[in-house]
């Protein structure tokens, strides 16, 4: 197998780029299969050493262990979320269990863990670097926080509670994208486009063309189609039913996400109590700046207090310039974008479109890379890779 599957050779490309010329959907899986009995061979080398647990000879090794899988994998799971193809989803529900179940043989590994747990009890007498302190500390909470310290029964429970999600997390995102993909606005009536900017018009009708509606005009969720509609459509009806279906996607129709949310929710929140915690939020902000859930709430007050008085005035201030616009009813959540554009147009005579023409690819792409050039001493170089789509863009970063 490792003759035929790019993803099992080694990269002979510059920086170990992968050659996405050569990778196809049906090597993903067999090459994550291949990754994780190397990587599981590497461990129980590790568990199997003799000698006294070192931070070389267990925490290194561990990082280096699944050096092949961790590529392999995230080759796939940046092309998922590029190309997001059917085929790449499908395969999302398989990679997913393997791989949570791998994650959880060694988390859940007692002998690996009392090597990690000898280290890191002496960890002050190691005289390690910040670096290796850090890893050697977020080693150990990984396996704490995966379920090491617990019982045969609830490690069980909770390798079947990453196994659900493993695969429940990626059918959500695919019913939302599946749900966007399935709505479009197709509009036969040039009246229907007043207000819109030439660009969203003629990417309107690029679109059309595409599905074999010539002379039409097609607007999707995606959001360089739906954004413009809604800040510049002056049809409301055409506005309200594009931002009610951007709102709804994966909902109530034949991707509904409403079993998938419930079972997210039930399943982290199980995990968390398992693992000792209160709830996910608990679970999820110990390692986080805020540390609590009480203190993001108490952040999320201050910031209330602070901004809604500005907010309802804005809010009064926009109500007030769509009455005088031409608008009888109250203001509506398809308006605001609308209106609100409408009234800078006037305070400020400037449009969002005015920016356009400042903002081509080529200049930005040239002022992004000299602002991180002079602020980090990096060079960006255009380079010559195999890309999986002919609009990526290749550059080497050397310091």
């Amino acid at each position: 197998m490792t003759d035929k599957n790019p993803l099992l050779e080694e990269f002979s490309l510059p920086h170990g780029a992968p050659p996405f010329d050569r990778i196809k959907e049906e090597h993903y899986l067999p090459a994550v299969k291949v990754a994780i009995e190397e990587a599981r061979a590497h461990i129980e080398q590790i568990k199997a050493n003799p000698e006294n647990p070192t931070f070389e000879n267990t925490i290194t090794a561990m990082e280096l262990a699944g050096e092949r899988l961790g590529m392999v994998t995230g080759i796939f799971y940046n092309q998922l979320s590029a190309a997001g193809t059917d085929p790449l989803e499908d395969l999302a529900q398989e990679i997913g269990p393997v791989s949570s179940n791998f994650s959880s043989d060694i988390i859940m590994d007692e002998v690996l863990f009392k090597r990690v747990k000898t280290i890191y009890d002496q960890r002050e007498k190691l005289n390690l670097t910040s670096e290796q302190a850090t890893v050697l500390e977020d080693s150990y909470k990984g396996f704490v926080r995966g379920g090491a310290l617990l019982d045969a029964t609830k490690k069980q429970r909770l390798r079947e509670i990453n196994e659900q999600l493993s695969v429940i997390g990626p059918d959500y995102a695919k019913n939302v994208k599946k749900s966007a993909e399935a709505f479009t606005l197709v509009i036969d009536d040039e009246k229907d486009l007043a207000g819109l900017p030439k660009t969203s018009i003629d990417a309107a009708a690029l679109e059309a063309e595409e599905r074999d509606l010539k002379g039409k005009w097609v607007f999707t969720l995606d959001y360089p189609s739906y954004g413009p509609f809604v800040t510049y459509a002056d049809n409301r009806a055409l506005r309200e039913k594009v931002w009610r279906a951007f709102g709804s996607r994966a909902f109530g129709d034949q991707y509904d996400n409403c079993d998938n949310v419930l079972k997210i929710v039930s399943l982290k929140d199980e995990r968390a109590k398992i693992l000792g915690y209160k709830n996910h939020a608990e679970y999820v902000l110990e390692q986080r700046m805020a540390k609590t859930p009480d203190a993001v709430m108490g952040f999320l007050k201050k910031l209330l207090a602070t901004y809604k008085p500005a907010a309802e005035k804005d809010l009064k201030d926009l109500k007030e310039f769509a009455k005088g616009y031409g608008l009888t009813d109250d203001i509506m959540p398809w308006d605001v974008a609308y209106y609100s554009e409408k009234m800078k147009e006037k305070l400020f005579a400037f449009s969002s479109e005015d920016l356009r023409p400042y903002f081509p690819l080529e200049p930005v792409l040239k002022g992004t890379f000299e602002h991180f050039s002079k602020l980090f001493g990096i060079t960006f170089t255009p380079a010559k890779y195999p890309v999986w789509h002919e609009d990526v863009m290749a550059y080497d970063v050397t310091d």
